[in-house]
Protein backbone atom coordinates (compact mmCIF):
# COMPACT_ATOMS: atom_id res chain seq x y z
CA UNK A 1 0.00 0.00 0.00
CA UNK A 2 1.06 3.41 -0.84
CA UNK A 3 0.39 6.72 0.80
CA UNK A 4 1.88 10.35 1.32
CA UNK A 5 1.78 12.93 3.37
CA UNK A 6 3.73 14.85 6.39
CA UNK A 7 3.88 11.61 8.19
CA UNK A 8 5.28 9.21 5.48
CA UNK A 9 8.35 10.24 4.54
CA UNK A 10 12.00 8.01 6.21
CA UNK A 11 14.11 5.84 5.38
CA UNK A 12 15.32 2.16 4.09
CA UNK A 13 18.00 0.35 3.78
CA UNK A 14 19.69 -2.71 2.07
CA UNK A 15 20.75 -5.42 4.08
CA UNK A 16 19.25 -6.82 7.61
CA UNK A 17 20.48 -4.12 10.48
CA UNK A 18 17.74 -4.93 13.05
CA UNK A 19 20.47 -5.01 16.01
CA UNK A 20 21.54 -1.58 15.04
CA UNK A 21 21.23 1.37 16.44
CA UNK A 22 21.82 3.89 13.76
CA UNK A 23 21.03 2.73 9.52
CA UNK A 24 24.45 2.85 7.61
CA UNK A 25 24.71 6.30 5.88
CA UNK A 26 26.21 4.20 2.16
CA UNK A 27 23.25 1.81 2.27
CA UNK A 28 20.46 4.00 3.08
CA UNK A 29 18.18 6.06 1.10
CA UNK A 30 15.33 8.73 1.92
CA UNK A 31 12.11 7.91 0.89
CA UNK A 32 8.35 10.41 1.05
CA UNK A 33 6.63 6.36 0.73
CA UNK A 34 5.60 3.56 3.64
CA UNK A 35 5.60 0.05 1.93
CA UNK A 36 3.39 -1.86 4.78
CA UNK A 37 1.04 -4.44 5.45
CA UNK A 38 -2.16 -3.51 6.38
CA UNK A 39 -4.73 -4.56 8.44
CA UNK A 40 -2.22 -5.00 11.44
CA UNK A 41 -4.40 -5.16 14.31
CA UNK A 42 -3.31 -4.27 17.88
CA UNK A 43 -5.04 -4.92 21.28
CA UNK A 44 -5.54 -1.88 23.12
CA UNK A 45 -7.54 -0.20 25.85
CA UNK A 46 -11.69 -0.62 25.21
CA UNK A 47 -12.28 2.90 25.46
CA UNK A 48 -9.88 3.38 22.18
CA UNK A 49 -11.23 3.55 18.62
CA UNK A 50 -10.84 3.75 14.95
CA UNK A 51 -12.31 6.34 12.47
CA UNK A 52 -11.89 4.93 9.00
CA UNK A 53 -11.03 7.59 6.15
CA UNK A 54 -12.18 5.61 2.79
CA UNK A 55 -11.50 7.11 -0.80
CA UNK A 56 -9.28 6.99 -3.75
CA UNK A 57 -5.82 9.39 -4.31
CA UNK A 58 -7.17 12.71 -2.60
CA UNK A 59 -7.26 10.49 0.85
CA UNK A 60 -4.36 8.49 -0.27
CA UNK A 61 -2.41 11.47 -0.13
CA UNK A 62 -2.08 13.90 2.87
CA UNK A 63 -5.22 15.17 4.66
CA UNK A 64 -5.60 11.90 6.38
CA UNK A 65 -1.77 12.51 8.32
CA UNK A 66 -3.15 16.31 9.09
CA UNK A 67 -6.28 14.83 10.53
CA UNK A 68 -4.11 12.61 12.56
CA UNK A 69 -1.73 15.48 13.61
CA UNK A 70 -4.93 17.61 14.73
CA UNK A 71 -6.57 14.88 16.49
CA UNK A 72 -3.34 14.39 18.57
CA UNK A 73 -2.27 18.28 19.52
CA UNK A 74 -6.23 18.75 20.32
CA UNK A 75 -6.28 16.15 22.79
CA UNK A 76 -7.95 13.52 21.09
CA UNK A 77 -5.77 10.68 21.90
CA UNK A 78 -7.92 7.56 21.98
CA UNK A 79 -9.13 7.34 18.58
CA UNK A 80 -7.03 5.56 15.73
CA UNK A 81 -7.07 7.41 11.89
CA UNK A 82 -7.17 4.72 9.54
CA UNK A 83 -6.58 5.51 5.90
CA UNK A 84 -8.17 3.05 3.08
CA UNK A 85 -7.16 4.95 -0.31
CA UNK A 86 -6.77 3.42 -3.53
CA UNK A 87 -5.76 5.78 -6.94
CA UNK A 88 -8.25 6.06 -9.70
CA UNK A 89 -11.30 3.91 -7.93
CA UNK A 90 -14.58 4.71 -8.67
CA UNK A 91 -17.91 3.84 -7.18
CA UNK A 92 -19.82 2.26 -10.11
CA UNK A 93 -17.30 1.49 -11.98
CA UNK A 94 -13.84 -0.76 -12.42
CA UNK A 95 -11.41 -1.34 -15.17
CA UNK A 96 -10.83 -4.71 -16.21
CA UNK A 97 -7.38 -4.07 -18.14
CA UNK A 98 -3.91 -4.49 -17.23
CA UNK A 99 -3.35 -1.14 -17.73
CA UNK A 100 -5.10 0.44 -15.16
CA UNK A 101 -4.47 -2.34 -13.04
CA UNK A 102 -3.07 -0.03 -10.34
CA UNK A 103 -6.25 1.73 -10.02
CA UNK A 104 -7.58 -1.43 -7.95
CA UNK A 105 -11.15 -2.16 -7.59
CA UNK A 106 -14.72 -0.70 -7.88
CA UNK A 107 -16.63 0.33 -4.23
CA UNK A 108 -18.68 -2.39 -4.38
CA UNK A 109 -15.60 -4.88 -4.27
CA UNK A 110 -13.34 -2.71 -1.90
CA UNK A 111 -15.75 -1.56 0.46
CA UNK A 112 -16.54 -4.92 2.42
CA UNK A 113 -13.11 -6.23 2.10
CA UNK A 114 -11.31 -2.49 3.53
CA UNK A 115 -14.06 -2.07 6.61
CA UNK A 116 -12.57 -5.05 8.70
CA UNK A 117 -10.84 -3.03 10.59
CA UNK A 118 -10.76 -3.65 14.50
CA UNK A 119 -11.85 -0.94 16.54
CA UNK A 120 -13.83 0.73 14.18
CA UNK A 121 -16.75 2.40 14.46
CA UNK A 122 -17.22 5.70 11.71
CA UNK A 123 -16.22 5.55 8.30
CA UNK A 124 -15.77 9.23 6.87
CA UNK A 125 -16.11 8.72 2.86
CA UNK A 126 -14.97 10.97 0.38
CA UNK A 127 -14.75 9.55 -2.76
CA UNK A 128 -16.72 9.29 -6.41
CA UNK A 129 -14.66 12.43 -8.32
CA UNK A 130 -13.18 9.64 -11.11
CA UNK A 131 -17.10 8.55 -11.90
CA UNK A 132 -17.04 12.00 -13.07
CA UNK A 133 -13.87 13.00 -14.59
CA UNK A 134 -12.77 9.45 -16.05
CA UNK A 135 -14.95 8.70 -19.51
CA UNK A 136 -13.40 10.82 -21.77
CA UNK A 137 -15.10 8.61 -24.92
CA UNK A 138 -13.73 5.73 -27.02
CA UNK A 139 -12.10 8.16 -29.33
CA UNK A 140 -9.66 9.31 -26.64
CA UNK A 141 -9.28 6.33 -24.29
CA UNK A 142 -10.64 2.54 -25.17
CA UNK A 143 -10.89 2.19 -21.59
CA UNK A 144 -13.16 5.04 -20.45
CA UNK A 145 -16.21 5.25 -22.58
CA UNK A 146 -18.70 7.89 -22.56
CA UNK A 147 -21.23 5.14 -21.16
CA UNK A 148 -19.47 5.54 -18.26
CA UNK A 149 -20.71 8.68 -16.69
CA UNK A 150 -23.44 8.15 -14.28
CA UNK A 151 -26.31 10.20 -13.28
CA UNK A 152 -25.93 12.20 -9.94
CA UNK A 153 -28.95 9.83 -8.78
CA UNK A 154 -26.96 6.41 -10.28
CA UNK A 155 -24.33 7.48 -7.77
CA UNK A 156 -26.00 8.33 -4.95
CA UNK A 157 -27.86 5.03 -5.51
CA UNK A 158 -24.25 3.25 -5.74
CA UNK A 159 -23.21 4.97 -2.72
CA UNK A 160 -26.15 4.28 -0.75
CA UNK A 161 -25.95 0.31 -1.59
CA UNK A 162 -22.44 0.19 -1.69
CA UNK A 163 -21.21 2.10 1.39
CA UNK A 164 -23.88 3.42 3.78
CA UNK A 165 -26.19 0.43 3.82
CA UNK A 166 -22.66 -2.11 3.79
CA UNK A 167 -21.62 0.02 7.01
CA UNK A 168 -24.87 -0.11 8.84
CA UNK A 169 -24.55 -3.91 8.32
CA UNK A 170 -21.28 -3.65 10.32
CA UNK A 171 -22.54 -1.18 13.10
CA UNK A 172 -20.32 1.94 11.65
CA UNK A 173 -22.20 5.42 11.72
CA UNK A 174 -21.41 7.15 8.40
CA UNK A 175 -20.20 10.11 7.33
CA UNK A 176 -19.82 11.69 3.16
CA UNK A 177 -17.09 14.03 2.11
CA UNK A 178 -17.99 16.45 -0.49
CA UNK A 179 -16.18 15.86 -3.82
CA UNK A 180 -13.37 18.75 -4.10
CA UNK A 181 -13.64 21.81 -7.07
CA UNK A 182 -12.18 19.94 -10.67
CA UNK A 183 -12.05 23.64 -12.25
CA UNK A 184 -8.85 23.33 -14.89
CA UNK A 185 -8.15 19.80 -14.45
CA UNK A 186 -7.55 18.04 -18.18
CA UNK A 187 -10.84 16.68 -18.40
CA UNK A 188 -13.13 19.09 -17.35
CA UNK A 189 -15.99 20.25 -18.87
CA UNK A 190 -19.47 22.08 -17.54
CA UNK A 191 -21.18 18.99 -17.36
CA UNK A 192 -18.82 17.33 -14.82
CA UNK A 193 -19.34 20.66 -12.67
CA UNK A 194 -23.26 20.47 -12.86
CA UNK A 195 -22.50 16.07 -12.27
CA UNK A 196 -20.47 17.13 -9.20
CA UNK A 197 -22.48 19.45 -7.47
CA UNK A 198 -25.43 17.71 -7.73
CA UNK A 199 -23.88 14.62 -6.16
CA UNK A 200 -22.49 17.08 -3.82
CA UNK A 201 -25.74 18.66 -2.59
CA UNK A 202 -27.19 15.04 -2.40
CA UNK A 203 -24.00 14.46 0.18
CA UNK A 204 -24.99 17.52 2.03
CA UNK A 205 -28.50 16.62 2.18
CA UNK A 206 -29.68 13.29 2.63
CA UNK A 207 -31.17 11.63 5.66
CA UNK A 208 -29.32 8.48 5.24
CA UNK A 209 -25.51 9.83 6.55
CA UNK A 210 -24.88 10.27 10.07
CA UNK A 211 -23.00 13.80 8.71
CA UNK A 212 -21.39 15.17 6.33
CA UNK A 213 -17.93 17.17 6.43
CA UNK A 214 -18.05 19.92 3.55
CA UNK A 215 -14.27 19.40 2.08
CA UNK A 216 -15.72 21.35 -0.85
CA UNK A 217 -16.48 24.65 1.08
CA UNK A 218 -13.37 24.41 2.84
CA UNK A 219 -10.88 24.33 -0.15
CA UNK A 220 -12.91 26.62 -2.74
CA UNK A 221 -12.45 30.23 -3.78
CA UNK A 222 -15.33 31.56 -2.47
CA UNK A 223 -15.18 34.26 -5.75
CA UNK A 224 -14.98 30.85 -8.25
CA UNK A 225 -16.69 28.35 -5.97
CA UNK A 226 -15.90 25.96 -9.09
CA UNK A 227 -12.21 26.43 -8.13
CA UNK A 228 -9.47 25.84 -5.55
CA UNK A 229 -8.37 28.61 -3.74
CA UNK A 230 -5.16 29.47 -5.06
CA UNK A 231 -2.87 28.31 -2.15
CA UNK A 232 -4.73 25.17 -1.91
CA UNK A 233 -4.12 24.01 -5.53
CA UNK A 234 -1.26 21.69 -5.57
CA UNK A 235 -1.33 22.84 -9.26
CA UNK A 236 -3.24 19.93 -11.23
CA UNK A 237 -6.47 21.55 -10.07
CA UNK A 238 -7.58 18.17 -8.83
CA UNK A 239 -5.45 17.48 -5.96
CA UNK A 240 -4.68 20.22 -3.41
CA UNK A 241 -1.33 21.40 -2.17
CA UNK A 242 -0.05 20.89 1.44
CA UNK A 243 -2.25 23.82 2.86
CA UNK A 244 -5.60 22.89 0.97
CA UNK A 245 -5.19 19.15 2.57
CA UNK A 246 -4.57 20.87 6.10
CA UNK A 247 -8.25 22.74 5.31
CA UNK A 248 -9.28 19.47 4.62
CA UNK A 249 -8.11 17.94 7.99
CA UNK A 250 -9.44 21.26 9.92
CA UNK A 251 -13.32 20.64 8.24
CA UNK A 252 -13.59 17.79 9.79
CA UNK A 253 -16.03 17.41 12.47
CA UNK A 254 -14.58 17.52 15.76
CA UNK A 255 -17.70 14.86 16.97
CA UNK A 256 -15.37 12.03 14.68
CA UNK A 257 -12.48 12.51 17.13
CA UNK A 258 -13.91 12.22 20.12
Amino acid sequence: MLVTGPLSKGYYSYGSFEYEEKLPLDETRKTNWFFFLNTVDVLTEEKNHALICFGDSITAQDWPDYLIMRAWDQGFHDVAIIRRAISGTRILREYSCKTYAAYGIKGETRFPLEMNTAGADTVLIQHGINDIIHPVGLEVNPWRPMSDLPTAEEMAEGFTRFYIEKARELGLKVWGGTLIPIEGWRTYEGFREVLKNEFNEWLRTTELLDGCVDFDKAVRDPSRPYSFLPPFDSGDHLHPSALGYKAMAMAVDEELLK
